[in-house]
């Protein structure tokens, strides 16, 4: 794969790549290692050789260093990839932004006995010998500034920075933040099971009442009233990824100090006050108050 990397870089003049390698063999210990930097790699060239699971529309590997590490049926590689310009499609969402990459990889292939000759050797068995119960690695993602267009419900989120945690198992964030409608909105969560994944996550946010109508207007156009204050917002998402209409959604909203107007009274709810629980297919409120006309009143319901 590098070879051909290297030979379409060299054959494309308009690229401006490169490529260094250097190491060294210590025959007593049977051990390759080498340092791989490579410089302005555009990733569209080695699409080819990958079914990705989504449209790859852009993206350059700024800066690449690697450490790699052979030794008989063992192969490791770690380092940092710096990543610009990234752009994905995934009906319905396109994500794009930047990225820095800290990985290890470990690699303990199978041989296969055939390949076991002096024309093959480690090379060999790493490229028929590689399988998910011999292959281990970590490492991290750093986002700096990404954007997601294309949300049903969000529509646009931007200003994406924190975070993510991977190995084999899945990925996991406790740090991810980014914009939406004016509104900050945090996150943290799991991601397990590459083949059938799950998702577990909490997201936070702060909006204001108008901007919630704002984001929910379709689901709220029979609901004829308008209301103004702020609400500590936490949303819960848990289930299959691959499967949206089995996924649980829950959450809750903490409402102080808000005012309510609704057409049928005269007057507003004020000093709006409680705590209120959704999830796919009720709400909930609990000691609800609010002041009207100088009275308080409380409701559950």
């Amino acid at each position: 794969l590098l070879a051909e990397a290297i030979k379409r870089i060299h054959n494309e003049e308009s690229v401006s790549s490169l490529i260094l390698i250097r190491g060294d063999f210590d025959l007593n210990q049977q051990l390759l290692t080498a340092d791989l930097n490579l410089h302005d790699i555009d990733f569209l060239q080695f699409q080819p050789y990958y079914n990705f699971p989504f449209n790859l529309k852009s993206g350059l590997a700024k800066e690449v260093n690697l450490r790699i590490a052979a030794q008989k049926n063992r192969l490791t590689v770690s380092g940092r990839i710096e990543t610009k310009n990234i752009a994905i499609d995934k009906t319905p969402y396109h994500i794009k932004g930047d990225c820095l990459i800290q990985t290890n990889v470990s690699v303990n292939p199978v041989r296969d006995k055939t390949s076991e000759t002096p024309d093959g050797g480690i090379w060999r068995s790493v490229s028929n010998g590689v399988n998910p119960g011999n292959l281990s690695y970590d490492g991290s993602i750093e986002i700096a500034d990404a954007a997601i267009t294309g949300d049903p419900l969000l529509q646009n989120i931007n200003q994406i920075k924190g975070i993510i945690n991977f190995n084999e198992k899945g990925i996991k964030t406790d740090n991810l933040e980014g914009i939406t409608h004016q509104t900050i909105i945090r996150a943290k969560g799991t991601i397990t099971d590459f083949i059938n994944p799950r998702i577990e996550a909490k997201i936070f946010s702060s909006p204001s009442l108008e901007k919630l109508q704002e984001i929910f207007s379709d689901q709220l156009r029979d609901w004829n009233f308008t209301a103004e204050g702020r609400t500590q917002l936490l949303l819960e998402i848990n289930g299959p990824l691959n499967e949206t209409n089995n996924l649980t959604i829950k959450g809750n909203a903490e409402i102080s100090g808000a005012n309510l107007n609704l057409p049928q009274l005269p007057q507003p709810f004020k000093d709006l006050e409680g705590r209120i629980e959704f999830d796919s297919n009720s709400v909930r409120w609990k000691k609800l108050s609010a002041d009207y006309s100088g009275t308080t009143y409380v409701c559950e319901g």
